[in-house]
């Protein structure tokens, strides 16, 4: 969408659709699990960090370009030594509140972005800022409030009326987020959301002809937006068009071909059509993905009540369940690594790169594992693989960085250890590992 009044046109509240790019992706980690502390790769900006002395005026400059380039945890890094120089002002809390909710961590958001609206109470960009991170905390009331002021604002701003509409849907009132829906996409008729939004809305009041309309007008604007092709499946059963149906739910199941809601909807426009292969073929891939789909819920239950013996054995039925799937072998992986099973996380990890070659997540998890167990060397291709696709990666460079000392190649090492540092000034363990270097 258009940018105004300074407004983001970052991730967005209650975004529940899920695209080509994003529907493979894990369930977000939670800042203080132990997924976040040793898994999840930090993509962050290769920038030369400001000067020694530089005032905090400029380290929140400096911060407020790395976010929106989306480096989140260095932009933090700069807002907080900022405060620690004794900044302040709106957009040191507006940006230090943007990051800490992109980071998952909404009361300290919440905390920020209130102290950035006391600076400036009338701010569009503000209000808006604040009431994202509302609605990630479901406080979706009190973020109808702050949206209605920043549409009055700034009236002709999309991403306002979108959040508006997002945060009325979420308190029931659907006449009044298809307005602010319907305003959104006349502000800017390019943008796929508003308009799949408006799909909802029209299924909920029962609206089937019409919903089909603006899904199938999203689904044009956007060629990855799997859930248009649903929304425009399930309208258009509705309407007594199975065919249509059926050729909207085939491209979103090569969008998304593991989406319960897709396979079932494919499933009952193949009956209608009379097609009773077509529809079995659905059926079975619909119990098949359900059923790994229950085991790896019951394993993320397992994993959060700290049972994470329970939580592999789950993932590994939901694995036998779908042997399509990546995500439970590296969901396996991943937890054996912390009970110290390195040669099972290094085989769930290579059972995962088999379903999915390329997957990085996978990459990193096996070359973890190798680390650990000392195989430094057999850890080295896959690293290499991930910074080729990604060089400012630095989760890799820095388990490259241990490879390397590993096996005894520490001028390498240090090389790759001072990369992370330049993207992420606040890793401690690469800090400790260099200095370590430089004295020997």
């Amino acid at each position: 969408m258009r940018r105004a009044h300074g407004l983001p046109s970052g991730p967005r509240p209650v975004r529940q659709r899920q695209t080509v790019s994003t529907a493979a992706a894990a369930p977000r980690a939670r800042a203080g699990s132990w997924r976040w502390m040793i898994l999840v790769p930090v993509a962050l900006a290769a920038e030369p960090p400001p000067p020694e002395d530089a005032p905090p005026g400029e380290l929140t400059a400096h911060a407020a370009g790395l976010l929106r380039r989306g480096w989140d945890r260095a932009a933090l890094y700069w807002l907080e030594e900022a405060e620690r120089r004794g900044g302040g002002g709106v957009s040191l809390h507006y940006n230090r509140g943007v990051a800490l909710r992109r980071l998952d961590r909404p009361d300290q958001a919440i905390a920020a972005l209130e102290r950035a609206r006391a600076a400036a109470p009338e701010s569009p960009r503000v209000l808006y800022g604040l009431a994202t991170a509302l609605q990630t905390a479901d406080r979706h009331a009190e973020a109808v409030s702050l949206l209605e002021q920043a549409a009055a604002a700034a009236p002709r701003h999309p991403e306002i009326r979108l959040g508006l509409g997002l945060a009325l849907h979420a308190t029931g009132r659907v006449d009044e987020a298809l307005r602010a829906f319907s305003t959104a996409a006349a502000l800017d008729s390019t943008a796929a959301e508003p308009f799949y939004r408006m799909g909802e809305m029209l299924l909920l009041r029962g609206e089937a002809g019409p919903a089909a309309q603006r899904f199938a007008r999203a689904a044009g604007l956007d060629s990855g937006h799997a859930a248009a092709r649903v929304g425009l499946g399930r309208a258009r059963l509705l309407t007594g068009d199975a065919a249509g149906a059926g050729a909207a739910l085939e491209a979103a199941r090569t969008l998304d071909p593991r989406d319960e809601q897709t396979l079932y909807l494919l499933a009952e426009a193949r009956d209608r059509l009379g097609d009773g292969a077509g529809q079995q073929r659905a059926l079975t891939a619909f119990r098949r993905v359900s059923a790994a789909e229950r085991h790896e819920r019951q394993g993320v239950f397992l994993e959060g009540r700290g049972d994470l013996p329970g939580a592999v054995s789950a993932w590994r039925r939901a694995a036998a369940a779908d042997t399509t799937s990546a995500w439970p072998m590296v969901r396996t992986g991943e937890a054996l690594l912390v009970l110290g099973d390195l040669e099972g996380a290094a085989a769930a990890f290579d059972t995962a790169l088999a379903r999915r070659p390329g997957f990085e997540r996978a990459r990193l998890g096996s070359a973890r594992a190798r680390v650990a167990a000392g195989r430094h060397q057999e850890a080295l291709p896959a690293l290499a693989e991930v910074l080729a696709a990604d060089p400012d990666h630095a989760e890799a460079h820095d388990l490259t960085a241990r490879a390397l000392l590993g096996a005894g190649r520490g001028a390498e090492a240090a090389g790759h250890l001072r990369r992370v540092l330049e993207l992420d000034p606040a890793h401690g363990p690469a800090r400790a590992l260099l200095d370590s270097l430089d004295r020997r």
